[in-house]
C-alpha cells in the first residue's frame, strides 16, 4: 500500500484535476454537531477512522489498509457494488452535512467527516472512485467542496488526513485504539502491513481456557462479527448436535476443556465429508455453509454472531461490536465467572461517541440473551458432570 504522503499527492493531482460542482459554508447543525465532539475527539483520536471502517464493513469490503505518520493518516478501501455505494455515488454532497438517512454507510462516512474536522486539519480529502464516475470531497477550515474528476477506475474509497502539526503521542494513540477496537472487524485491516483484527481481544497473549463457544451468524445478516477460528483454540472435549465427543489425537493439545458451536440451521458433527475442519477428523456439517476468512491460513477468522470464551478470572465481561467496530464493555452478573463475550449488534444504542452503551430496553435484552446462553452452558455442564458421576 501506497504510505500517507503518497496518497496525500494522490489526492493533491485528482484536485488538480477536479471540476468542483458544488461548495458552500457548513450549515449551523453541523457546526453545533461539531462543538459537541470536538472534546470527544481528543478523548478518542481514533474515532474518525474508525467510522471510515465501520463503513467499509457496511459497504462489504473485504480489505481495509491503514497508513499513519507523525503528521498525515490514510485509508483506503474496495467497497462492494451495492445499493448503499451506489446511493452515495449519487449524491456525494450528501457527505458534506450531517445524515440521519437509512443509509448506514453514508451515516458512517458523515461522522467521519465531522469527527475528523474536529481536529482542524491543514487537509482533509475524500476520494470516491468507480469504473462510472469518481468524486472529491474536500473539507477546509469553514467550507466544503465536492467535485468530480475524470480517473475512473475499480471502486474505491481513499480518506487522507494532515494535521496542522506533528505529534508522535497522538499517532501512538490512534495505532493503539485501531488495535484495540478492531479486535472482531470482518474486515481485513492492515496498518503498515501488520493485521490488526485477529479475531481475539487486544492483549491476550494466551488462548488457555475452559469454554469457547461460537454461534454462527444468519445469513446475509450484518450483525457479524470475525472471531479466531477453532481450529486455532483446540479443545479435549467437543459438543456438537446432542453428542459430545473427544479427539482420539495424541498430538492433538488442547487450550480448553470444551468447545462448542450453534449454527442458524442446526448444526451436527461428522467424521468425514466436507465442511469446517476444527479438528484432526472432526468436521462440522450444517446447512448454511459458515463463511471465513482466509487472506492468511495461520490466521483464520470465522464469521459468527457471537462469541463466547471463559477463562480464569473472576469477573466476566460483554462486548458489543458494531459494524466490526468493538464498543466499550458491560459487566455481567457476579455469578457466573471468567466469561469474555462477544456479540455483534446493529441494534444496540450508543452515546454521541458511538462507543459507549446507554441504558436502555434494546440493550438490556442483548445482555439477558447473552447471560441466557452462559445459564445453559453451566446446566449442561452439570448434567453432563451428573452423567460420569
Amino acid at each position: 500500500m501506497p504510505g500517507a504522503g503518497q496518497i496525500s499527492d494522490l489526492l493533491s493531482q485528482l484536485r488538480a484535476e477536479a471540476e468542483f460542482e458544488s461548495s458552500g459554508q457548513f450549515s449551523l447543525d453541523f457546526q453545533k454537531a461539531l462543538e459537541k465532539v470536538r472534546i470527544l475527539s481528543q478523548q478518542n483520536q481514533a474515532r474518525w477512522l474508525l467510522f471510515a471502517l465501520q463503513a467499509a464493513a457496511l459497504l462489504g469490503s473485504n480489505r481495509a489498509e491503514v497508513s499513519l505518520s507523525h503528521h498525515q493518516a490514510s485509508l483506503t478501501f474496495v467497497p462492494r457494488e451495492n445499493a448503499d455505494w451506489q446511493e452515495i455515488l449519487a449524491n456525494p454532497q450528501s457527505l458534506t452535512a450531517l445524515s440521519g438517512d437509512s443509509n448506514r454507510a453514508l451515516s458512517r462516512l458523515c461522522s467521519c467527516l465531522l469527527w475528523a474536522r474536529a481536529f482542524e486539519p491543514r487537509e482533509l480529502r475524500l476520494s470516491l472512485r468507480s469504473p462510472e464516475q469518481s468524486w472529491l470531497v474536500e473539507l477546509s477550515k469553514d467550507q466544503a467542496e465536492v467535485g468530480q474528476h475524470t480517473q475512473h477506475g475499480g471502486a474505491q474509497v481513499t480518506l487522507h488526513l494532515e494535521f496542522e502539526e506533528k505529534s508522535v503521542s497522538r499517532t501512538a494513540a490512534i495505532s493503539q485504539q485501531l488495535a484495540e477496537r478492531l479486535s472482531f472487524s470482518p474486515v481485513s485491516v492492515y496498518q503498515e502491513g501488520r493485521r490488526l483484527n485477529r479475531g481475539l481481544p487486544a492483549g491476550l497473549d494466551s488462548l488457555l481456557g475452559w469454554y469457547a463457544m461460537w454461534i454462527l451468524a444468519e445469513r446475509n445478516s450484518m450483525s457479524r462479527l470475525a472471531a479466531v477460528h477453532p481450529s486455532q483454540v483446540p479443545a479435549s472435549l467437543y459438543l456438537g448436535g446432542d453428542l459430545p465427543r473427544q479427539v482420539d489425537d495424541k498430538d492433538w493439545v488442547p487450550s480448553v476443556d470444551v468447545s462448542e458451536m450453534i449454527g442458524p440451521s442446526g448444526l451436527q458433527w461428522s467424521r468425514t465429508g466436507q465442511g469446517l475442519a476444527i479438528a484432526p477428523g472432526v468436521f462440522l456439517d450444517c446447512q448454511d455453509e459458515p463463511r471465513w476468512l482466509s487472506d492468511d491460513l495461520q490466521q483464520q477468522l470465522l464469521e459468527c454472531r457471537a462469541f463466547f470464551y471463559r477463562v480464569y478470572a473472576a469477573e466476566s465481561t460483554c462486548w458489543m461490536v458494531q459494524d466490526g467496530v468493538l464498543l466499550d464493555g458491560q459487566a455481567l452478573d457476579p455469578g457466573f465467572s471468567g466469561w469474555r463475550v462477544f456479540l455483534a449488534s446493529q441494534t444496540a444504542k450508543t452515546d454521541l461517541s458511538g462507543l459507549k452503551l446507554v441504558e436502555d430496553d434494546t440493550n438490556q435484552s442483548l445482555l439477558k440473551w447473552v447471560q441466557a446462553h452462559i445459564i445453559t452452558c453451566h446446566q449442561r455442564e452439570s448434567l453432563r458432570r451428573q452423567a460420569t458421576s
